[in-house]
């Protein structure tokens, strides 16, 4: 396997252990050098997944009802393995995309559609076919997209990010 592969494959680990991974693959890098290449590459932009602050951002909610939802077993979650301790609010969660349809599926009841990020929401509902759709239509219509700012403050794939575009106006 290539060191970039093993990149986007574990991009959402902590980069000390992404350096682990790498030197059980024979890949000996420093940490900077990791995070630069990472940085690089824009692995974090292009993950498959969200930290529960994120998350709860996208779904219009107090990051504690992810962590109540994890922990009642309605969302699917796994520690993403970094060094943090209990005083720092102990190591974050990672949640896929598909755990999160699964949940919003599962449990509707738990969703108020009013305070969901409405294409991002759309977008994970259909299986990016909002995106793609809307992209097009961006290209086409020759609209500027701020998807770096949407990046950062939601972490979420680039692709989708590049769909949220402010404001959407209906193609003539």
């Amino acid at each position: 396997m290539h060191e970039e592969d093993l990149l986007h494959r574990y991009g959402h680990l902590p980069v000390s252990s992404i350096r682990l991974r790498l030197a059980e693959q024979g890949f000996e890098r420093s940490c900077a050098a990791i995070r630069v290449k990472v940085t690089r590459l824009r692995v974090k932009a292009n993950l498959d997944g969200y930290s529960a602050c994120a998350l709860a951002a996208a779904l219009g909610v107090d990051a504690h009802k992810i962590l109540l939802w994890i922990r009642g077993g309605l969302l699917a979650a796994k520690r993403r393995g970094t060094q943090r301790v209990p005083d720092q609010g102990d190591d974050i969660w990672w949640i896929t995309r598909r755990a999160v349809k699964q949940f919003v599926l599962r449990a509707p009841e738990e969703i108020d559609l009013a305070r969901v990020e409405k294409l991002w929401f759309l977008d994970l509902v259909t299986n990016g076919r909002i995106c793609r759709w809307l992209a097009t239509g961006c290209a086409r219509s020759g609209r500027s997209v701020d998807a770096d700012r949407i990046v950062t403050c939601l972490q979420m794939p680039a692709s989708l990010a590049a769909c949220l575009v402010s404001p959407v106006r209906p193609w003539s």
